[in-house]
């Protein structure tokens, strides 16, 4: 027996920000259960879309990416945000308060945003990805827990930061996070997330939205109209509901996915006259 399987106890990493290189944290990537996290706003926003009702969300890391992928599958919604501001031409910006209004069954949303959408193309050699805020933590925890001992794999959480600067919303949310698992299973914490975890119990005698209010953004995202956002997002476990990273690789290698759920996809690419350098395409569906 290895000793990994000997060691019952799951191995628990953060990082800080995406700031990282993904070739440095191979080992970490493929032998984990990852997720990233962009408290305000981008899986808080994840989080409402799909509680909404919303059926899928292809991710965008560059405004000029959405758009030409806006032009192939012109069925879906374009949403997001560029330095917080919803970039013109867009149907929608990057507010969770928003999505939560709308009634998105059945729609398709493709999505970007600053930071957290970058976080999940650092982790593309992962089994499994999954996009978690404190509106789906429990939930999204216990699923994430669940699989790491299934598949004997370590937890790795990203926290996606703000221009690769670390965030303490970020950081508060992987302490949280932490703290759900420790009452699930036994861990072993990296130092990085011991800090994440102390994060969260030095504030132990405040509430999530107190001590997520002390991060060094705050008056900035106040004056961009983010703070409703902020408040929608330090609610705790409204939605039991997990979503979870998928790669389609638009190179003959459909037969690995499932046709009916993503034949719309392959077809729209086909049929289209748009030159594009896309390989593959990075989407978030319900797990």
């Amino acid at each position: 027996m290895n000793e990994r399987a000997l060691n019952k106890k799951i191995r628990v990493d953060v990082v800080f920000t995406n700031n990282f290189d993904p070739e440095v944290y191979n080992n970490i990537i493929k032998n984990s259960i990852c997720a990233v996290i962009d408290t305000i706003t981008a899986t808080s926003s994840i989080t409402t879309i799909f509680g909404s009702e919303c059926s899928r969300i292809i991710l965008s890391k560059e405004v000029d990416e959405a758009f030409l992928l806006k032009k192939i599958l012109h069925d879906h919604l374009l949403c997001g945000e560029e330095d917080g501001l919803k970039p013109e031409g867009f149907d929608y910006g990057n507010f969770p308060s928003e999505f939560a209004k709308m009634d998105l069954k059945n729609k398709k949303i493709i999505l970007k945003s600053t930071n957290g959408t970058v976080s999940f193309f650092k982790l593309l050699e992962a089994e499994y990805v999954f996009a978690i805020s404190l509106l789906n933590l429990g939930y999204s925890v216990k699923i994430i827990s669940d699989l790491a001992s299934e598949k004997n794999k370590d937890i790795f959480l990203v926290c996606s930061g703000t221009e690769r600067k670390i965030t303490y919303e970020d950081v508060y949310t992987a302490g949280m996070a932490i703290k759900y698992l420790m009452r699930l299973t036994d861990l072993r914490l990296s130092d990085s997330a011991r800090i994440a975890l102390d994060v969260v119990r030095s504030n132990s005698g405040s509430d999530i939205k107190e001590a997520i209010e002390r991060f060094e953004n705050m008056e900035r995202l106040k004056e961009m109209g983010y703070y409703k956002d902020l408040i929608f997002s330090t609610r705790l476990d409204v939605y039991d509901l997990a979503s979870s990273l998928k790669v389609l690789p638009l190179n003959g290698e459909r037969k690995q996915f499932n046709s009916d759920n993503h034949k719309d996809i392959y077809d729209l690419f086909k049929s289209s006259k748009e030159n594009h350098s896309f390989k593959k395409i990075l989407l978030l569906e319900r797990f």
